[in-house]
């Protein structure tokens, strides 16, 4: 067989266990990213370093696209979520390094405040980010950018502490086929819900989890899984 032939993507629906064999292997991707990302910090590549903690916070973010794709009810839903979970969910990122520094675990400097800025405004910060962490290239009036000297190492610290933000806070109770299972019989019949309806559901998902052992631990981590289904409205943005 030829190792070289090109494999095209699937677009169709997912099983619960294939969900959940998807969601495990992006959590270990991104883990993997990050924590070669701290190495590269270690050994001073502050350049790459940054690059690869950008890529660990986007893979990171995919998570809530598979879960989604369980709750798709026509072709056109599937194929948009599909589409979502491939283009870098930026506005997720957002979200999810925002529950830290709204907790005061970390201040947002000048160099980290375009993480928080329009979710477009974002994508580029960051697309930009990753070309000059890898390639030299022209800006403004001619001048030559290299990696070594555009990413210093406050920036990479930064970027590398944020991967490390976000992958914390990943909830690992949704995860499993049996519990994908019981979200599609709670919230695909009311999808797309929000607020109170939406609570409900989750909430419900998580008490038969719990009461068929599927769960460990204190319940109430069910608000992440509500908090990645409520749609961003103004109190996402950094204030």
């Amino acid at each position: 067989m030829p190792t070289n032939r090109l494999f095209a993507y699937y677009n169709g629906p997912l099983t619960p266990a294939q969900v959940a064999e998807g969601i495990q292997s992006t959590i270990t991707n991104s883990k993997k990213l990050y924590a070669e990302a701290k190495l590269l910090l270690e050994a001073r590549c502050w350049e790459r370093a940054a690059v690869l903690a950008i890529q660990s916070m986007e893979e990171a973010s995919k998570l809530k696209h598979l879960r989604l794709l369980l709750l798709a009810k026509t072709d056109d839903e599937l194929h948009k979520t599909w589409e979502a979970y491939r283009t870098y969910d930026t506005r997720e990122i957002r979200r999810r390094r925002f529950l830290f520094v709204r907790l005061g675990s970390n201040a947002v400097d000048e160099d980290m405040a375009p993480l928080f800025g329009e979710p477009t405004h974002v994508a580029e910060w960051l697309t930009s980010l990753r070309r000059r962490g890898m390639s030299v290239d022209a800006f403004n009036a001619g001048q030559w950018s290299t990696p070594s000297i555009t990413l210093d190492k406050g920036l990479a610290a930064k970027l590398v502490q944020s991967a490390e933000d976000i992958l914390s806070s990943i909830s690992l109770t949704m995860t499993t086929a049996p519990t994908l299972t019981l979200f599609v019989k709670h919230l695909k019949p009311i999808w797309i819900c929000t607020g109170f309806q939406l609570s409900k559901a989750v909430w419900a998902c998580y008490r038969e989890a719990q009461e068929h052992g599927f769960l460990e631990g204190d319940i109430s981590n069910w608000v992440a899984i509500r908090d990645e289904l409520e749609p961003l409205d103004e109190r996402d943005r950094f204030q």
